[in-house]
């Protein structure tokens, strides 16, 4: 059947929203204010595994988005709590596409802080789970093939954030820090340069030279870097990285979990900061895991440069992300950028209704509903929907419009309750300004253009004069994509999935900059109360359990057929791995959530290489007999080949659980020795 027409037929089974529900209010209701010029501080960090079974769905891509049957890489929160004057505020780069206000607000509740102290955010992967999220779209069809709100997702999300929150703090230590600036011009695109072009006053950007195609110099190239260590002996405590992109290389065909971009960059660095305490006389480092989060920016048009959409590409656009970060560091290090023990700090945080908001001005209100345009639907240049086959990118009829919308053609008939007013999207919202030394950082809960992130950056620096500014985006909830003005005129998909108008932009800058005048005069206005999280009221589309949680499935012990089946080869050019064919338990009951699941051992059973880095892709198939049939391919890179060298290995299942899974031993320099994967295997090996 046609999917537009699957899509209709379905609506009136996805909707059925029942009255308001209401977030969780702070206790207690003003969170302690977090303003420390020049004072010691404290930083802990923790990673929070937050990989769910294969089944749940993905989501980012819209209707095109799939469930998923296996895992590429771990998904991670790592948290960075930093403590003044004994309050806190933890700053969390998560591998979630996007975070809704419910989920901040659980991981709140359960780590006993105020939502106001929490800056969670989203890296933006497009292979991170669905059916956590407050507003019935998203967690309806028009979100994902598979639609439904799991609060037992939301719950599983909280309780592993807040573990890592406590640990963190628990494990903080004296600190100090440093700031990194410096640019990175070859790893994006603007992939709208005909809505770029509109506006008035573009954003700097580098120039065009010789035949460099305009979307290549229509970006930004900022790039910061947060550096930690400890005070007493100078050893790497983490890394927070920001940078505009869209890190979405993997298409929508893709059903692995994964962090892609943002998650392959984290983990060189990580790798870098342990090799840098390990030459720091490592006995002496009291933070044994250092850790490297990157929080995306205004990233709404921002492409990586990616042709084929693979996972060896998106390899390697993660290290080349990562490579750049380091070259900020040494410019750094090699300009005695100095670290400071005593950084002024602040942050200030506010709630606020998008819709119908005149707090910018009059003239700049925003919609009284949020609303969807069509060519939303179509998605964006590098990642179209199976919808664009049949809307094209030429704007559609004009009848379907709203006076305050303007431009934007919305949806018809029965679609258009799913796309917008009050029970589609939340409409109450949070941002924040954050400041740590001389940077300040506006938290925003969208993805904004270029030209909207620099408007905010503008309004962070008028009222915080000589400060560095950068937008902190996909902050402590999601309202889609905000474009400025200009932009919002030509409705391409930025714009069409601009939730509240065309005023949006301003709104957000406004309150942002007002946020930043704040820090240093708490009387100043504010379009709400300063420091305080309010119940405020959300709907959800129809609720089904999506989360394999394993009650109804057989438990590992009285499994019968689990157990090893088989091993092969494949050695294409460029490529060169090994799949190794398992029976193990259903999604929910297989060690997949364990810190480890699948790993490569030497024949004492230490591990060489585990599935917290890329070299794994592991994917559930069919039941099989009592148990179910899953492959795992392993493709090390020519480094982790080259550390294990002619060890004798396996590949093991259930690391870290009771009764582990062995392959038969092999050499990984003599993969001539084992059969070559037959087609089939091939296939269900993932290639």
């Amino acid at each position: 059947m046609n999917r537009a027409l699957t899509l209709l037929g379905a609506l009136p089974l996805i909707w059925g929203c029942a009255g308001p529900k209401y977030m969780p209010a702070s206790s207690p209701s003003r969170a302690a204010e977090f303003t420390s010029p020049r004072s010691e501080f404290k930083v802990g960090v923790a990673r929070a595994d937050i990989t769910p079974p294969p089944g749940v769905a993905t989501f980012g891509h819209g209707p095109d988005a799939l469930a998923t049957n296996g895992v590429w890489t771990r998904l991670y929160c790592r948290v960075f709590w930093v403590e003044s004057d004994r309050v806190p505020l933890a700053l969390i780069p998560c591998d979630l596409s996007a975070i809704s206000m419910l989920l901040q607000r659980r991981v709140a509740e359960e780590a006993h802080l105020s939502p106001a102290r929490i800056m969670l955010t989203a890296t933006h992967t497009h292979a991170g789970p669905a059916h956590y999220f407050d507003g019935a779209a998203y967690s309806g069809l028009g979100s994902t093939e598979v639609p439904g709100f799991d609060p037992e997702m939301v719950t599983w999300l909280a309780k592993r954030i807040a573990t890592a929150i406590t640990k963190a703090a628990a494990n903080s230590k004296p600190a100090e820090l440093r700031w990194a600036h410096a640019e990175a011009t070859q790893l994006t695109r603007n992939r709208d340069v005909n809505a770029f072009l509109r506006n008035t006053v573009p954003p700097e950007h580098p120039p065009c030279t010789g035949d460099i195609p305009l979307e290549r110099c229509a970006i930004d190239p900022q790039m910061d870097v947060l550096e930690f260590r400890e005070s007493t002996n100078r050893c790497p405590i983490g890394w927070l990285g920001f940078f505009a992109m869209h890190p979405t290389v993997l298409p929508a065909s893709s059903r692995l979990l994964g962090a892609d971009i943002f998650g392959v960059a984290s983990r060189k660095l990580e790798a870098s900061l342990r090799q840098q305490r390990q030459s720091l006389a490592p006995t002496q480092c009291e933070i044994d895991d250092p850790l490297a989060g990157i929080v995306n920016t205004n990233e709404a048009d921002m492409s990586p440069r990616w042709t084929s959409g693979s996972i060896e590409e998106a390899k390697l656009i993660g290290r080349q992300l990562a490579t750049a970060f380091l070259d900020a560091d040494r410019a750094a290090e090699k300009q005695s950028t100095p670290f400071d023990p005593k950084p002024s700090l602040a942050a200030r945080y506010v709630e606020y209704p998008m819709q119908d908001n005149a707090y910018a001005g009059a003239a700049e209100k925003t919609c009284p509903r949020a609303a969807l345009g069509v060519l939303s639907s179509a998605g964006a240049s590098d990642h179209r929907t199976f919808l664009f086959n049949i809307l094209g990118d030429q704007q559609p009829d004009p009848k379907h419009r709203d006076a305050c919308h303007e431009f934007k053609a919305l949806f018809p008939g029965p679609i258009k309750k799913l796309s917008g007013g009050p029970k589609a999207f939340t409409s109450t919202v949070s941002s924040s300004v954050v400041r740590i030394g001389d940077t300040a950082i506006g938290f925003v809960p969208a993805e904004l253009t270029i030209a909207a992130g620099a408007q905010v950056k503008r309004a962070l620096k008028e009222q915080l004069p000589g400060t560095h500014a950068i937008v902190g985006g996909l902050t402590n909830g999601y309202i889609q994509y905000v474009a400025t003005e200009e932009e919002y005129q030509r409705q391409g998909y930025e714009g069409a999935s601009t939730l509240f108008g065309p005023h949006s932009a301003a709104l957000l800058s406004a309150v942002a900059g007002d946020l930043a005048r704040n820090l240093s005069s708490p009387e100043g206005p504010l379009p709400g109360a300063a420091d305080v999280a309010t119940a405020a009221p959300y709907y959800l589309g129809p609720e089904r359990a999506r989360l394999p949680i394993g009650y109804d499935e057989t438990p590992l012990s009285e499994l019968q057929d689990r157990g090893a089946r088989g091993l092969c080869s494949l050695t294409t050019p460029g490529l060169e791995s090994v799949c190794f064919d398992f029976r193990d338990g259903a999604p929910g009951v297989a060690h997949s959530t364990y810190p480890r699941w699948i790993a490569v051992v030497d024949e004492q059973g230490r591990a060489l290489l585990d599935d917290r880095g890329t070299a794994f892709r592991t994917v559930v198939h069919e039941r099989a007999g009592d148990s179910w049939r899953w492959t795992t391919l392993v493709t090390p890179s020519r480094e982790e080949r080259a550390a294990i060298g002619t060890h004798r290995v396996r590949v093991v299942a259930g690391i870290d659980g009771q009764s582990p899974i062995y392959s038969a031993p092999f050499e990984l320099v003599g993969l001539a020795q084992l059969p070559r994967c037959t087609p089939n295997e091939q296939v269900s090996c993932g290639l």
